[in-house]
Parts: structure tokens; sequence; C-alpha cells
């Protein structure tokens, strides 16, 4: 009896463990990894864009199919036109008289009149007007032939020829002196003064 029972379970379990195995199978099957499904994606791109540029035309080809669909315009004989003939031209004569431009005459540059130029000496002098040359002190006298180095010291200033002093120019130094030049309404007057002598 217990040959029986033994074999009775050994039975169950080998069917039990057949049962077990064909749903481990099953669950086997039915879990299909991740990574495959990636890479059956990934070659039905690769297929799809394969496809996409081996059908589509190349832009040459369509450059042809435009043209060989478009008729070309014909162009037409293009007939010269006749060149003008040339007409003689007509010239007006026409008659000038010549135009006289007459220059206004420059009118005469009056020559500014030369001042009376007189030269006079110290002694000369009315009483008055020598009061005023007297009045000068003379310290000094230098006389060379050479005009740019004459000098003369009147009241402690000295001056050479072409100096102004008070209000008379120094006309020139002499051996003895000085010639003092004053301007009175365009007359010139010299006065030599000889304080050296």
């Amino acid at each position: 009896m217990s040959y029986i029972l033994d074999a009775l379970k050994k039975n169950q379990a080998e069917q039990a463990g057949e049962g077990m195995s064909v749903n481990m199978s099953s669950q086997r099957k039915a879990k299909t990894p991740v990574w495959v499904y990636i890479l059956v994606a990934a070659l039905l791109l690769n297929g799809a864009l394969l496809a996409y540029f081996i059908l589509e035309p190349s832009p040459e080809e369509q450059v042809q199919n435009q043209t060989t669909s478009e008729p070309q315009p014909v162009a037409k004989p293009v007939t010269p036109e006749p060149e003008p003939k040339p007409q003689p031209e007509l010239v007006e004569e026409t008659i000038t008289e010549p135009v006289v431009t007459t220059r206004p005459r420059p009118s005469p540059v009056q020559p500014t009149p030369r001042p009376q130029i007189t030269e006079v000496t110290y002694d000369a002098l009315t009483p008055a007007e020598q009061v005023a040359y007297d009045s000068f002190s003379y310290t000094s006298h230098i006389f060379t032939d050479a005009k740019d180095l004459r000098a003369i010291v009147i009241d402690g200033q000295r001056v050479q020829i072409g100096d102004s002093f008070k209000g008379l120019k120094i006309y020139d130094i002499t051996e003895t002196g000085v010639i003092f030049e004053e301007n009175r309404r365009g007359t010139i007057r010299r006065v030599q003064v000889s304080p050296f002598e």
C-alpha cells in the first residue's frame, strides 16, 4: 500500500513539476527584453530614411523634368532696322555786331605834396623857442662814422638816430651836438643844437 501511495505522490509531483515548467516557460516567453524593441524601431527608421533618399529625385533630375515639361519659347528672328539717312544740317547765320568795351581811364593820382623842410640853427630861433631846447640836459655824446653807432644822452635818456624824445625826432647826431626834427602842419623844421662846441 505504501508503494502505491508513493507512486501516486510521485506521479502528482511530476505533474506539478511539468505544470510549473510550462508556466515558467510561458512567463519567460511573455517577457521580451526592451533592447529588442529599440533595435526594431531603429531598423524601421533606417529603412524609412533609406527609402526616402532612394526614391526622391535629385535636383538635377528635377531641373531636367521641369525643362522637358515646359516648352521653351521660340525666339523670333530680329530684322535689323534700316539706318536713317543723314539729312543736311541747316545752319542759320546770325550777324552780330562787335561789342566795344571801354575801360574807364584811371583817375590821375595826385602826388602827395612833399612837406617843406627848413633847417635852422639854435641861434636863429626866437628866445621863446630857445627856452625849450635850453631845458634839456646833455651829459654824454658818441659820434662815429657809422650812423647806427651814434648816440647822445639827454636828460638821462640814451637816444640814437630815429628815436623820439619829448615830441621831437632825433634826425642826426653831429660832432658838436644833435639835430632835432619837428613836424609843424605839413612843414618840417630841423633845428641844430650844438651843446658840445
